[in-house]
C-alpha cells in the first residue's frame, strides 16, 4: 500500500507540468503571462483543483488558453457550477489543437466527470451559454486528478476542499 502511494506522489510530481497545460481552462479568471498561468495550474493541480470565476454578458461566456505544452498527459478531472449559480448551463470545451472534448448541459451542484487525453500541445477553447438571457458571473469548480483511483485517504474531485 505505501508502495503504491509512493509511486502516486511520484506520478503526481513527474507529470505535473503536462496536466496543467491541460487543464487551462481551469483558470480563466485572469489571462496572464504563459510563466505565471503555468504557476497558477500547479498550485490548482496540486490543490486537486480550483474554483475559477468567468463573466457572463447576454447568457454567454467565452475563454480561450494559450498554446501549452502537455506531452499525452491523461488526467481523470470533474466540472461542478456552483450552487448559487441558477438555471442549466451549457458548456463546450474543445482541444483546439486535439480530439478532446466536452460538450453538457448541467444544472448547479450537479458534477460532470470527464478525461482528458492531450498530444504534444494543447490550446482549450471554452464557450458557455446560460438558460437566462442576463449577466452574471459563473463559479465553478474544477477539479482534477492525476491518478487512476482515489484511494481512501483522497478526496473527491467533484468536491471542493473546505475552506
Amino acid at each position: 500500500m505505501r508502495q503504491a502511494k509512493a509511486r502516486a506522489r511520484c506520478c503526481r510530481a513527474i507529470s505535473l507540468g503536462g496536466a496543467a497545460a491541460a487543464l487551462s481552462f481551469g483558470l480563466l479568471c485572469t489571462p496572464a503571462r504563459l510563466d505565471a498561468q503555468v504557476l497558477q495550474l500547479l498550485r490548482a493541480i496540486n490543490d486537486g483543483g480550483s474554483w475559477i470565476k468567468l463573466p457572463v454578458e447576454d447568457g454567454r461566456a467565452e475563454y480561450s488558453s494559450p498554446v501549452f505544452p502537455v506531452a499525452g498527459m491523461t488526467v481523470k478531472g470533474c466540472v461542478k457550477v456552483w450552487d448559487g449559480n441558477p438555471g442549466s448551463w451549457t458548456l463546450r470545451a474543445r482541444d483546439l489543437l486535439g480530439d478532446a472534448e466536452l460538450e453538457v448541459t448541467t444544472e448547479s451542484d450537479k458534477p460532470v466527470r470527464f478525461d482528458y487525453e492531450g498530444g504534444l500541445q494543447a490550446q482549450l477553447d471554452l464557450e458557455v451559454e446560460w438558460s437566462e438571457p442576463g449577466d452574471t458571473t459563473l463559479y465553478l469548480w474544477i477539479g482534477v486528478s492525476l491518478t487512476e483511483e482515489k484511494d481512501d485517504e483522497e478526496r473527491d474531485i467533484c468536491e471542493p476542499p473546505p475552506s
